[in-house]
């Protein structure tokens, strides 16, 4: 009996593998955002009245999902005690095209020491997250591509021996 020649390749199982990887990434992050205001909001010294840093976590179009630290803002002019704070998304200060997954700790320079040192302990965990995240996200889509690449040869082998008729 000949061999049957497969059709096609299903890299379902190694991507819903990175996915539960990716998911469980983004599981820790928001841990993370959680742990770190439960613990900033225990640092707050009587002058202020909001935390002044969260971590923000945005899922984008596509696959991939922002974190981001985020200082957050009193509109000008409104009452200290009524004012809700808003979160500014604090760049990253990425080059174009450029891969950056740690903030410059100059970002946090309008924090006090102590707040300081509890975001850039938090921050180096989050960038190992970033970075892994990217890295996973990326081998999906090579992955996707590959998979895409192997059917369109078997697709040209199945067309040549169905012409042939071996």
């Amino acid at each position: 009996k000949e061999p049957r020649m497969l059709n096609s390749y299903d890299p379902t199982t190694t991507i819903e593998g990175l996915d539960e990887a990716y998911n469980a990434l983004m599981d820790a992050a928001r841990t993370l955002r959680d742990a770190f205001f439960i613990e900033a909001k225990a640092q707050l010294d009587g002058s202020l009245t909001h935390v002044p840093i969260v971590i923000s976590i945005r899922k984008n179009p596509g696959n991939s999902t922002s974190i981001n630290w985020s200082r957050m803002l009193v509109s000008k002019g409104a009452s200290k005690g009524a004012a809700k704070p808003f979160p500014r998304v604090i760049p990253r200060k990425a080059g174009k095209g450029n891969r950056v997954y740690h903030y410059p700790v100059d970002q946090f320079r309008f924090l006090t020491p102590n707040l300081r040192r509890l975001v850039l302990g938090y921050e180096a965990k989050l960038a190992a997250i970033r970075e892994h995240s990217s890295a996973l996200l990326e081998e999906r889509r090579r992955i996707l591509a590959l998979a895409a690449r192997i059917d369109n040869v078997l697709e040209q082998c199945e067309d040549i021996k169905n012409r042939v008729t071996l």
